[in-house]
């Protein structure tokens, strides 16, 4: 009997040195629909996006991981990289770059606001988000530990 306890307690404590198959934060992405606040449809979905719309970061580059499906979910990852977040707050501004159906040759130009950091975890992955906040056009719409996904609604 105290062989099995040793060897259930041992197996437990082994647990932390196994390497997870979970996404390290380099591979997260965040995803969002834009949404008309007012009729609820999808404002991407089922349009060809690439002339849709564009995303830019502050610095007037592509995000990394910018894709956007037929379903109308768009996904780009937030941070740069871990180390900028790494136990200290980091904030990240996106520009989205809308062609409305109402006159496809004006652009119309939202705001996507992040802040987040990045901290040691008891799980896997080791390392992930610890805070994540989210505004669109200046309304916050989350505040707190990560979230994957959201709609905005404009």
């Amino acid at each position: 009997m105290k062989k099995l306890i040793f060897f259930l307690l041992m197996s437990f404590s082994l647990i932390d040195c196994i390497d997870c198959d979970i996404s390290s934060p380099e591979d997260i992405a965040f995803g969002f629909r834009l949404v008309n606040k007012v009729t609820g449809a999808d404002l991407i979905k089922g349009v060809r996006a690439e002339e849709k719309i564009r995303i830019l970061d502050e610095d007037g580059e592509d995000p990394d991981g910018f894709t956007v499906f037929d379903s109308g979910t768009i996904f780009l990852r937030v941070h740069r990289n871990v180390e900028e977040a790494l136990e200290q707050r980091a904030n990240r501004t996106f520009l989205l770059y809308l062609n409305t159906n109402a006159n496809p040759n004006v652009e119309d130009i939202d705001t996507l606001q992040f802040e987040y950091e990045f901290g040691e975890t008891k799980g896997c992955p080791k390392l992930d988000y610890t805070f994540f906040k989210v505004s669109y056009n200046d309304s916050l719409y989350h505040e707190g530990k990560f979230i994957d996904a959201t709609k905005f609604f404009k």
